[in-house]
């Protein structure tokens, strides 16, 4: 069992070392050959977070996924970024960051690392 101090240091090295890889890609364009164009730039859907399209988000496949908290939290990115890149990596690294903290299982990062994450995020 690990006591307090030692989860700490554990949990500091962990973000340390998340912020250094995931850093970055903070000034990185979007990836338009793969499926940034298709799941941000071209993605009507995403660019107003109104009823309707919340409702069409939960209710209809995107890209040929269903993946609804994914796409709410690209359509949330976008009102508050636009297409802009950099809020959109940094909302990510947020992300990740805030999702290993909470990680306090000895199994590899990789196992428990959320779907969601894949939105616009590295991974």
């Amino acid at each position: 069992m690990h006591n307090k101090k030692s989860t700490l240091l554990y949990l500091s090295g962990i973000l340390f070392l998340t912020i250094i890889v995931y850093s970055g890609s903070v000034n990185n364009d979007f990836i338009r050959s793969w499926d940034d164009n298709l799941y941000i730039l071209q993605n009507e859907i995403i660019k107003d977070v109104g009823f309707e399209n919340i409702k069409t988000i939960f209710t209809s496949i995107q890209v040929d996924n269903y993946s609804p908290v994914t796409t709410l939290i690209l359509a949330i990115e976008y009102s508050i970024a636009g297409p802009e890149p950099g809020p959109f990596h940094i909302i990510s690294l947020a992300g990740i960051l805030f999702y290993s903290s909470f990680n306090r299982q000895k199994k590899c990062f990789i196992d428990y690392y959320p779907p969601v994450c894949c939105s616009s995020y590295v991974c």
